[in-house]
């Protein structure tokens, strides 16, 4: 039996972030929406709706490439499918959504301070599947993303597109099954980089170095393989904390892990910062020590 079209139950359901509540700390994922990006390929939204409200001027772009297949390793591809989300004096109600199939709808997108059941006609935008194409993925950067769909958002997301690509409305719930693993391991990896990224400190380029070499060491936690002794110990599995993740019936266990896995980190570092602040206090001590000192007597000169 076909599903048919799903909508959320209320507007907050679409959005993991919106505006401020966006962190630099979370990796990019499907459903990003950056502003001031230009798609190769695509022309300006000329629907009259959109035009009406200069719907195109920011010029925004959501990134629909699956979460399964936009990474190598910690890293983003090369190139990434987005496509164009403009803002349209069309207002599409909750109860709309089983038609408009060419288009996402992302009501109140910039969290409009209204209930969430009901739509602000000014901060009303969508997402066009016919206007898409591929980005550099370098062009996507953390400090232009305005919103953060959910894993909901995101299997609706899919499912409307394929639905337009197809007219077959795939299940939502094997959408979100099939997004699970990465949308856990983003979540993991925000804690990670909230644990171990400073952001007050650093300058930009700083953070986005430690943002890097903490994606990496991220990658390395979950691919490092752990010999598991089988139940009657004579020999041992080969599993990978990712593969764990993945694993309903093992996911639970691995984010035991991975608490225990970052807490030891911590103390590492702790311990290596407390040991070099140390070194530096008796440097400092020994060379204060080793300085030139002066005496209270006079050095007697001869007649």
């Amino acid at each position: 039996m076909v599903e048919g079209l799903g909508a959320p139950e209320g507007i907050s359901d679409l959005y993991l972030a919106r505006g401020e509540e966006v962190s630099i700390l979370r990796p990019i994922m499907t459903g990003d929406i950056f502003v001031g990006i230009e798609i190769p390929g695509v022309e300006s939204v000329s629907i009259p709706e959109v035009e009406e409200v200069d719907g195109d001027k920011q010029k925004l772009a959501m990134i629909v490439s699956h979460p399964c297949s936009m990474r190598e390793g910690c890293k983003l591809r090369p190139k990434l499918q987005v496509i164009r989300v403009v803002k349209t004096a069309k207002v599409i109600e909750l109860k709309g959504w089983k038609n408009n199939f060419d288009r996402l709808p992302l009501p109140n997108l910039h969290g409009s301070e209204l209930n969430d059941y009901a739509v602000d006609p000014s901060d009303f935008y969508i997402a066009l599947y016919d206007y898409r194409g591929r980005v550099n993925s370098g062009d996507l950067k953390l400090r232009g993303r305005v919103a953060c769909l959910t894993e909901e958002g995101v299997s609706l997301l899919h499912q409307r597109m394929g639905h337009y690509d197809t007219r077959y409305p795939a299940r939502l719930s094997d959408l979100t099954a099939a997004c699970a693993p990465p949308f856990a391991e983003a979540e993991l990896e925000q804690e990670w980089n909230e644990a171990f990224v400073e952001t007050l400190s650093l300058s930009e380029d700083e953070q986005d170095e430690a943002l890097a070499r903490e994606g990496e060491e991220f990658e390395r936690l979950l691919s490092d393989i752990r010999p598991i002794p089988s139940a009657d110990g004579r020999k041992t599995v080969d599993r990978r904390l990712r593969d764990d993740l993945a694993t309903a019936n093992r996911s639970l266990n691995a984010r035991r892990i991975f608490k225990k896995l970052l807490k030891a980190r911590k103390e590492e570092l702790t311990l290596a910062r407390l040991s070099a602040e140390l070194t530096a206090e008796s440097e400092q001590s020994t060379h204060e020590d080793a300085g030139p000192h002066t005496g209270s007597s006079e050095q007697s000169v001869p007649n």
